[in-house]
């Protein structure tokens, strides 16, 4: 397998990123397994995605050539690695803290990632005393301040509705990169921030369409022969 040092100039697709990083956190796992080479037909039939659009989406990376029975795991995830700086440590803030927000302070996955929760935010300060945690905790006035003191990049967004797009002014304001939303409201990227809206029965609504648009497919092909 021949691993180039050069890197495509241009932008990668948002579409093959998003595939890109699915098969990132894919890797990690089947490495854990003990398996050492991969072809894109078994990584299509892991994640569902179709082997030509995978085979596209790692050539957009470094120039890496799978051979016969495929691509060197260790390769190809250090590739992917290397494309988007997964190594690099990157500090994140959560704001909102209830039940779905302060189960975020705990980071399960801080040992096996690049991301670490540096600090926490809510508007409640009886809220917070009762909050068993390592990360340090502040009022949601203090955002600006502590995002830049702290050198935080990305947030966990997970208030209200009535305060999400206040919370995002006041991360934006602070000079954070990129705002995962948890609010059931959409908050359109600004200011070259870029923002992920995650509405959990928006998510349930597009799976339900999903599997009533297939059943429709399904029952047309039935009906053509």
């Amino acid at each position: 397998m021949k691993v180039s040092k050069e890197i495509m100039k241009e932008s990668i697709p948002f579409p093959s990123v998003e595939r890109l990083t699915k098969l990132f956190s894919l890797l990690q796992s089947v490495k854990k397994e003990g398996k050492e080479k991969i072809s894109s037909a078994e990584l299509g039939t892991l994640t569902g995605f179709h082997a030509h659009s995978i085979r596209k989406d790692i050539s957009m990376t470094e120039a890496l050539e799978g051979g016969k029975d495929g691509y060197v795991l260790e390769d190809l995830k250090n590739v992917i690695s290397a494309t988007f700086d997964f190594k690099k440590k990157k500090r994140v803030c959560v704001v909102g803290l209830d039940m779905f927000g302060a189960a975020m302070l705990s980071n399960p996955d801080a040992g096996s990632s690049e991301f670490e929760i540096a600090a926490g935010f809510d508007s409640n300060t009886n809220r917070m005393e009762i909050i068993s945690t390592n990360v340090p905790l502040f009022h949601v006035y203090k955002i600006e301040e502590k995002v830049r003191e702290l050198g935080i990049e990305y947030a966990i967004l997970a208030v209200n509705p009535e305060n999400a797009v206040k919370s995002a002014e006041r991360l934006i304001a602070g000079g954070v990169k990129g705002i995962l939303n948890f609010s059931p409201i959409i908050i359109a990227p600004r200011n070259g921030v870029q923002i992920r809206n995650i509405y959990l029965v928006e998510e349930l609504r597009l799976l339900s369409a999903t599997l009533r648009s297939m059943s429709r497919s399904a029952q047309q092909q039935c009906c053509d022969t």
